[in-house]
């Protein structure tokens, strides 16, 4: 089963309970304007990917290859997606549980992470 599919809908569950509990409909979105919200999607889009290649760089630079170059970018912006879509700062670990299922030790995947 692609679990992806069951994933990002869950992902959007806090999103809606922040945006209900605080009164925020469509229309305060639609205020800020499209040109401008999507600049801002298209911004934050661009640094998660530039933080996933950063991630696989210092990764490769220090462990040597132990993954491929696009899994450990994905890896990285994924575990950023989790942190900035759940109440609480979760996501490191995430990274830490990867690097440690492919060989890396604790300690070192801890520090990269």
């Amino acid at each position: 089963m692609n679990w992806r599919i069951i994933a990002i809908p869950a992902t959007l569950i806090p999103i809606f309970i922040i945006a209900i509990q605080f009164d925020i409909k469509f229309e305060d979105v639609l205020a800020i304007g499209v040109i401008p919200f999507m600049l801002a999607v298209v911004a934050m889009m661009i640094k998660l990917g530039l933080q996933g290649i950063k991630f696989a760089y210092i990764s490769h630079k220090y462990l040597g290859k132990f993954d491929s170059f696009w899994k450990l970018t994905g890896v990285r912006i994924g575990s950023e997606f989790i942190k900035f879509t759940t109440p609480m700062f979760v996501g490191a670990e995430f990274v830490v549980i990867y690097i440690y299922t492919k060989g890396v030790t604790p300690s070192k995947s801890t520090w990269i992470a």
